[in-house]
Order: structure tokens, then sequence, then C-alpha cells
């Protein structure tokens, strides 16, 4: 569901917007970029959840509306989990092996942050309360932003798991590259779509497809 907002922020700016499809989704980025890590993470992977879902709905064919339940969490849907749905855009090669290690990084993240009510700060997660927990999970989430980033050394990798300023921008780094590959893997399904049906004489060279939303 998209994040409702009206006015405009702290700084008199308006809220940032983006349309997508018949959707509004109000100052996710805003909420991403500037809250604290505990909304920051949930909500930056509840984006990055809807993305996949968007995905797989703009490949999968709908016969009576068994796509939309599917993929409908809340029908208990056969690939709506976040695994699930990680799973099969690598089975069905719309994404690589890196994009879908780096997305369950993520997920095991926002399950941390989503379930334990004590932790609401990556300086939380590494406390010596938590990292016992959670030690595992934080080795794997850095273990998943490694393609997408360049450390310094292997020392600065390792000690990626005891820093919570590192373990924030390497969020945020990997969110971000994700989102890009999620937004590029649907538009390049999109495209490939409308010239599959220019070369079967199912669409107009003039009906070009509209991807301002996307």
């Amino acid at each position: 569901m998209p994040i409702k907002r009206d006015g405009k922020t702290a700084d008199g700016k308006a809220w940032f917007s983006n349309s997508f499809g018949d959707e509004t989704e109000v100052n996710y980025l805003q909420e991403v970029l500037s809250s604290d890590d505990r909304v920051r993470v949930i909500v930056g992977v509840a984006r990055l959840e809807g993305l996949l879902r968007e995905l797989l709905g703009s490949y999968l064919a709908d016969g009576n509306g068994t796509r939309s339940r599917v993929l409908d969490p809340t029908k208990d849907g056969a690939i709506s989990t976040f695994a699930a749905m990680v799973d099969m855009t690598l089975i069905l090669g719309l994404l690589t092996a890196e994009d879908t290690k780096g997305l369950k990084g993520l997920a095991k993240l926002r399950n941390v942050f989503a379930h334990d009510y004590r932790i609401r700060s990556f300086k939380d997660l590494t406390s010596q309360e938590a990292k016992s927990l959670v030690k595992k999970t934080l080795k794997d989430f850095v273990k998943a932003a490694k393609p997408f980033v360049i450390f310094n050394s292997d020392e600065q990798e390792i000690a990626a798991v005891n820093n919570p300023e590192l373990l924030r921008i390497l969020f945020l780094h990997l969110w971000n590259s994700l989102e890009t590959e999620l937004q590029a893997a649907r538009i390049h399904l999109i495209e490939n779509e409308y010239r599959c049906q220019i070369r079967t004489g199912e669409h107009s060279l003039h009906n070009k497809p509209d991807l301002s939303g996307l």
C-alpha cells in the first residue's frame, strides 16, 4: 500500500511523489532517507517487495485472475512471500544471482528490525546484547552487499559487522542499487512485450508503450 502524506515536509518542500500506474506512492524516498533506521529498513524493503510483485506481475500471464491470486499475500498466494518472489525472479532469469542474494540479505535485516522491538537502529544491532542473536544475519547482509560495493580491504569488510555507520551506508547503497535493478528489469519486460506485439501484428507502431509511470 502507498504511504499517504498530506501537506509539506518540515522544511516547506512538497512531498516527493511518483505515479505508478493507477497508484500514487507518496514520499517513500523521503521516508527511507530521513527516518530512523528501523523505519528506513522496513519501508525500504517494503518498497522492494512491491517492485518484486510488479515485476512478476508484468511477466506472468493472467488466467482468470490467477496471477493476482498467486502474488497476493492476503490470499496466501503460492509465490506471494518475499523469498518465493525472489526465487521466481532468479528461475525466470529476470534478476541475477547477485541481485537475489542482495534482496534476501535485506529481507533478513528487515525481519530483525520488524520482529524485535528493542532494536531501533544499526547501533542497537551491534550492541553486545544483540550481537549474539543477530551476528549471522549481519554477516549474511555484509556478504550480500559485497558485489555492490568496494571494500578497501578484507579487514574493512570484517569490521563492517561491528560498525553502525558503515552498516547504514551499506544498506542505503544496496537498497538503491536493487531498486534500480528492479525498475530496469520491469521496463525491459514491457519493452520486449511491445516488440513481440509489433512482430506479430498485435500492436500498432503508433501506439508506443507508456513508460512514464515507471
